[in-house]
């Protein structure tokens, strides 16, 4: 099927992200079935095979959600359509002593220096980095369940206030994508006019 408007605006609001520019943050609550994880995993690997982005913190509710997000941006990643247009991109990083620092179940390492973190906002932790770097690319996706009261909403908002965001660099770029689930959740929040 065609990409629909929604898919249009993020894949350009992606497109134009610029290095050491911080764009204003995308905010996509999209029904079910609309590819929302789909165009997020894309939008990641988009930017990093243009080298738009140099470190990417994919967040979930789960750690072992946010690491199913990882495999399939690992898939994407190393299908041979990719390899042949970006080659560089599309395998793991190797060490000067000839090692690979690629793949792992929570972390990507591509060969063009690009890394790609899952972190479950369950287990999160202040100042994520490699190397040097911050995370300069955040997705937020799937962060609300069903189940979550205010207590859980209220964790979750700040573990992303307080931990996740602050984490970024100055010029970190931010999508937020997910169905609404819940009327109280942390994406009916965002929907809030301020």
């Amino acid at each position: 099927r065609p990409f629909g408007q929604q898919h249009k605006e993020v894949f350009e609001w992606a497109w134009d992200i610029q290095p050491n520019v911080r764009p204003r943050p995308f905010v996509a609550i999209w029904s079910r079935g609309f590819g929302k994880s789909t165009t997020a995993e894309a939008v990641a690997v988009m930017l990093g095979a243009r080298e738009q982005r140099r470190y990417l913190l994919y967040c979930s509710e789960t750690q072992e959600l946010a690491d199913s997000h990882l495999l399939a941006i690992r898939s994407m990643i190393e299908s041979p359509i990719l390899k042949s247009y970006y080659p560089t991109f599309a395998t793991p990083k190797i060490s000067k002593e000839g090692h690979s620092k690629g793949w792992r179940h929570n972390r990507l390492y591509c060969g063009n220096g690009f890394v790609i973190d899952s972190i479950g906002i369950d287990t999160a932790k202040r100042g994520s980095r490699i190397m040097d770097a911050r995370p300069d690319f955040m997705i937020f996706d799937d962060i609300d369940n069903k189940g979550d009261g205010s207590v859980i909403t209220r964790k979750k908002v700040d573990t992303i206030t307080a931990s996740l965001l602050p984490a970024g660099s100055v010029d970190a770029a931010v999508l937020f994508v997910q169905n609404m689930i819940i009327d109280t959740g942390v994406f009916a929040q965002l929907a809030r006019p301020n």
